[in-house]
C-alpha cells in the first residue's frame, strides 16, 4: 500500500510540473531601406530609422499573447520612450499594426513583424558632412523623407554613426500570463 501512494504522489509531481512557455525570438536579415527625417522648423535631419525584421515562433501547443514590442535604445540619454513604427509582414507586404494592442501567435505557428526605430540624431551629428549631403537633397527635391539605401549599405558607408547609434541596443517582449504581463524576454540586436 506504501509503494502505491509513492508512485501516486511521483506521478502527480511529474504531470504537475509548470509548462514553460517556448515563443523563439529571432532577427532576420532585411533589404528594407533605411529613412531619414527632416525636421521643415530646423531643416536639419532629426531622425533615422532602420529597419529590423523579428521571428517570433510558438512552438507550444497553447495561444502566447502581447501586447507591445520594446526597442530599447541605448544611443539616447534622456527618457524619451521606446518609440517603434510596427509592421506586421505577410507575403512580403507591410501592414501597418498598433504597438499597443494585443497580438497573438497561434500554436506551432510563426510570425514575422518589422519595426522601423526612430533613432533620435542630435543637432551635432546632424550638421556632420556626411549627413549634410542627404540634409540637403531632401531640401532640393522638397521632401521630409528620404530613404538612403539598406542597413548594410548605410554601415558601410557610415559605420561611426551606425556603432553610435545602434550599439548594445535590445528587443524586448513581454508575453501576457493570463491578464497581467510576464517576464520579458529579451535580445541583443544584430546588425
Amino acid at each position: 500500500m506504501n509503494n502505491y501512494f509513492t508512485i501516486l504522489l511521483l506521478f502527480l509531481f511529474i504531470t504537475c510540473k509548470t509548462v514553460k512557455r517556448t515563443i523563439i525570438i529571432t532577427q532576420k536579415e532585411t533589404i528594407l531601406p533605411v529613412y531619414a527625417l527632416l525636421s521643415n522648423d530646423t531643416q536639419r535631419i532629426i531622425r533615422l530609422c532602420f529597419p529590423i525584421k523579428v521571428n517570433l515562433k510558438n512552438t507550444s501547443s497553447s495561444e502566447q499573447s502581447f501586447i507591445k514590442i520594446n526597442y530599447q535604445y541605448n544611443s539616447i540619454t534622456t527618457p524619451i520612450g521606446n518609440f517603434i513604427k510596427l509592421y506586421k509582414e505577410q507575403n512580403k507586404v507591410l501592414e501597418k499594426i498598433s504597438n499597443n494592442k494585443k497580438k497573438t501567435l497561434f500554436p506551432k505557428t510563426n510570425n514575422n513583424y518589422v519595426l522601423y526605430t526612430l533613432h533620435y540624431i542630435s543637432k551635432k551629428t546632424s550638421s556632420s558632412k556626411k549627413l549634410q549631403t542627404y540634409t540637403n537633397k531632401m531640401l532640393t527635391t522638397n521632401k521630409d523623407t528620404l530613404h538612403i539605401g539598406t542597413v548594410t549599405e548605410f554601415r558601410q558607408k557610415h559605420p561611426k554613426l551606425f556603432q553610435q547609434l545602434t550599439k548594445n541596443d535590445r528587443i524586448s517582449i513581454q508575453f501576457l500570463e493570463g491578464k497581467k504581463l510576464g517576464k520579458p524576454i529579451s535580445i541583443p540586436v544584430t546588425w
